[in-house]
């Protein structure tokens, strides 16, 4: 699919605020976990949100230098890993959550906000969907 550069550009914006807001979300969260080794990195959700946003960051340069080839193939790189990831993390999630939410999490561990809920477990796959289908990669 043929966008317009502009609104290819406020489609890189917006993923890539989308997924500065979820680590700003995910830094404030403050357990066991986030003190442990590894930190907020030890969950799969949360690397494929880091290689989203590389792919996004690319995406962005690609925009500024639309003729450097190094960008464009780096922009591939992630997109070819984060695309998969992110379908993978999010199918499996929601599917997990929707049978039976305590596989995920023991009953007593308490819940993320809705918000930082669709913004690291379903919104990564559409704008990266979104981002596959109007790349110049995908061409």
């Amino acid at each position: 699919m043929v966008l317009e550069k502009r609104h290819r550009v406020i489609l890189h914006v917006l993923g890539l605020a989308s997924f500065i807001y979820c680590f700003v979300l995910i830094s404030g969260l403050v357990s066991r976990i986030s003190e442990s080794f590894g930190g907020h990195f030890q969950f799969l959700t949360n690397i494929g949100l880091l290689i989203s946003f590389l792919a996004f960051f690319s995406a962005i340069l690609g925009d500024i230098y639309p003729k450097n080839r190094t960008i464009s193939s780096i922009q591939s790189f992630f997109l070819v890993i984060a695309f998969p990831l992110e379908g993978a993390i999010s199918v499996l999630y929601w599917g997990i959550k929707f049978y039976n939410e305590e596989l995920l999490l023991h009953k007593d561990v308490p819940r993320i906000s809705m918000t930082l809920n669709l913004g690291v477990h379903l919104f990564p796959t559409l704008f990266l969907c979104c981002l596959l289908y109007t790349s110049d990669a995908a061409d």
